[in-house]
């Protein structure tokens, strides 16, 4: 019993049709299978539920399993032969030998593994999986070339006491998606019926292949397929290489995956950019448009190396320099006595700013910055800070001076005439003070009027009407006009005050 990580591999064995039922026959590819051959192979799992012991299985189950497989085989009898690869020019073909060539079946037993992990609709790692399908065995490569390798494999997974995982592997040149769809579905009806009495079940007369020959092919669409499959199949062992795992992460880079992918992404950003470009409205549109942006787009890149080279030169096209140029003589001695000082050899190099240096500008004598005051650099020869400015020498200087001294001559003068400030007058009244003096005498006619025209002022707030605009301005406040505001303002404290 050999051990495959989690899983125990049972038995091995080749089912095929009872002998004398199924002739020996070759079938020829038509255009229909020959676009499989260069496409990967089609993997497929069943889950059944199976509440009883492996042990059971074995015994009761697994027979009716394998006699319905050979039943079915005699009508899916391609899934039981071979795949054969002549040489070039001559094309593949399905053969089958009545009494040498079976279907690999395979059984065995999950140890450790979930079923019920496996049944769920919830996301899984894909790896868990990888147990349960059968591994194709490689072709058969004859002395003459001609390749021969298995067209489907089985394999029967147990899980004790929770259901059964049916895996098979095939290629599709023996058949499309309906027709595997109709292999599983006989081969469970008869597994299904098996034990009953093999006169009460319906089964259907042999299929007919003869009609293959009648597919014609004017437009050669075969030996085109044919062409790439031969390409692509040289120097390999066989076709439909299955991959191995490579773990997780992984990505494909390669393929028409890649540019279908591409396009979908530069169909998306053309899309929010305002571009008129679907790919589910008008896939056609969204592929001419895409082609139409790589060509451009190649064109601009070449269009920038053209310039780049044209500027700055192609090093790959230049004459190469003589090697004993590049390793030539290079080296400097320099001789330094003890305290450290350069005796003989190359100087010492003094580090230079990347401003320029002894650069005088117009009439000057000395360079910009030489001179510095109040924050500012300058021209030492005038004692100027505008750069651009013309060298006025000692006459210049003695300039500035005189008039720096007229300039505080005259603020002098000025302080002394203008002597100490006046007093500002106090124009507002005790009035606008928040104490109110014990003193004050009020007019009560004015204290009246002040009080009339405070009311006013409140109903015109209250008025939604146009009001005139009439202004009054005065700097004085009168001490009646001022008790009439306190009179009448409202007091927050007041608790009657929402009543007012």
């Amino acid at each position: 019993m050999a051990h495959l990580q989690s899983l125990n591999i049972i038995e091995t064995s080749h089912i095929s049709p009872s002998n004398g039922i199924v002739p020996s026959t070759s079938l020829p590819l038509t255009f229909f299978d020959a676009p499989w051959l260069t496409l990967p192979l089609g993997e497929s799992l069943f889950f059944f539920s199976y509440q009883n012991s492996t042990e059971h299985f074995l015994k009761d189950y697994l027979p009716n399993l394998k006699q319905s497989l050979s039943v079915t085989l005699q009508h899916f009898f391609p899934y039981a032969g071979k795949l054969i690869t002549p040489p070039r020019p001559d094309p593949p073909y399905l053969r089958y030998n009545d009494g040498q060539d079976s279907l690999l079946f395979t059984v065995a037993e999950s140890l450790g593994t979930d079923f019920n992990l496996l049944i769920t609709d919830s996301p899984k790692d894909i790896k868990v999986l990888h147990d349960f399908l059968p591994k194709l065995p490689p072709p058969h490569v004859s002395p003459e070339g001609t390749q021969t390798r298995p067209v489907m494999v089985i394999q029967v997974t147990t899980f004790p006491g929770r259901g059964i995982c049916i895996g098979n592997t095939s290629t599709h040149v023996a058949g499309d998606g309906v027709t595997f769809t109709h292999f599983m579905k006989y081969w469970m009806s008869l597994t299904k019926s098996i034990d009953k009495d093999p006169s009460t079940l319906l089964l259907p007369s042999p299929p007919i292949h003869s009609c293959r020959n009648n597919i014609k092919d004017p437009g050669q669409v075969t030996a085109g397929h044919l062409e790439r499959f031969w390409s692509q199949n040289s120097g390999k062992h066989g076709s439909h290489a299955t991959p191995e795992n490579m773990g997780d992460n992984q990505y494909r880079n390669s393929g028409q995956a890649l540019e279908f992918k591409q396009m979908n992404i530069h169909s998306w950003e053309a899309f929010d950019k305002g571009q008129d470009m679907h790919m589910q409205a008008a896939p056609s549109q969204a592929e001419l448009l895409y082609k139409n942006f790589k060509v451009a787009k190649d064109k601009l890149k070449t269009q920038t190396k053209d310039t780049i080279m044209e500027k700055y030169g192609n090093a790959s096209t230049e004459d190469e320099i003589p090697m004993e140029l590049l390793l030539g003589q290079s080296e400097r001695q320099v001789e330094y006595d003890r305290a450290g000082r350069i005796i003989k050899g190359q100087e010492v190099i003094l580090p230079k700013s990347k401003y320029e240096e002894d650069v005088l500008a117009n009439n000057h004598t000395s360079v910009w910055g030489s001179w510095w005051k109040d924050h500012q650099w300058g021209y030492r020869c005038c004692q100027q800070t505008i750069r651009n400015s013309y060298c006025t020498g000692s006459a210049g200087i003695e300039a500035a001076e005189a008039s720096l001294d007229l300039m505080k001559a005259n603020i002098a003068r000025k302080e002394a005439c203008e002597g100490s400030p006046k007093k500002v007058e106090e124009k507002r009244m005790a009035a606008w003070g928040t104490d109110v003096p014990e003193d004050l005498e009020l007019n009560e006619e004015a204290l009246a009027n002040a009080l009339k025209k405070e009311d006013e002022r409140k109903r015109e707030e209250k008025d939604e009407r146009k009001r005139k605009y009439n202004v009054k301005y005065t700097n004085d406040v009168t001490p009646e006009e001022m008790e009439a505001y306190r009179m009448k303002r409202v007091h927050h404290e007041d608790p009657m005050k929402d009543f007012l």
